[in-house]
């Protein structure tokens, strides 16, 4: 698959997860690799990162499995499968990595932006905020 056309999964994927976290309230952020490359620059990822506030990991996955059947666990991972389950192959899956906040150092106060052109929220680099000006809302969260 293309680097566009990997861009293009782990949006979808990233879209259908937050969809489906917004719905249930859970607060999430997106980070690493797939952050970076929706904020304009350029890394490669092969999977999507998001730190959410969830005490049971295993708990939320299976939500997530149970609301939109293109979320599948395999050997216990969250994958996202865009053509969906039933289309066969794993043709452009999109693993997910769910981080609990905290945990393995990531922070308790997350200053989130929100791009204007779309509805993922994303963990506020400062460095990131002159490039970025005009183009997106900051605010802060607490997860606790």
């Amino acid at each position: 698959m293309d680097a566009d056309a990997t861009h293009a999964a782990h949006k979808t994927a990233a879209e259908a997860f937050t969809a489906v976290l917004t719905a249930a309230k859970v607060p999430h952020a997106f980070i690493g690799g797939f952050a970076v490359n929706m904020l304009g620059h350029h890394r490669y990822t092969g999977d999507v990162d998001v730190e959410v506030d969830a005490a049971d990991i295993i708990s939320l996955r299976a939500s997530l499995v149970a609301a939109d059947p293109r979320f599948v666990l395999v050997q216990n991972r969250l994958v996202f499968l865009p053509a969906g389950p039933s289309e066969g192959g794993n043709e452009g899956a999109v693993p997910i990595e769910t981080l609990p906040i905290g945990e393995i150092g990531l922070p308790r106060v997350l200053h989130v932006m929100e791009l204007k052109d779309c509805k993922l929220s994303f963990l506020f680099v400062s460095s990131f905020s002159t490039s970025m000006n005009g183009h997106c809302s900051l605010h802060s969260q607490v997860f606790n």
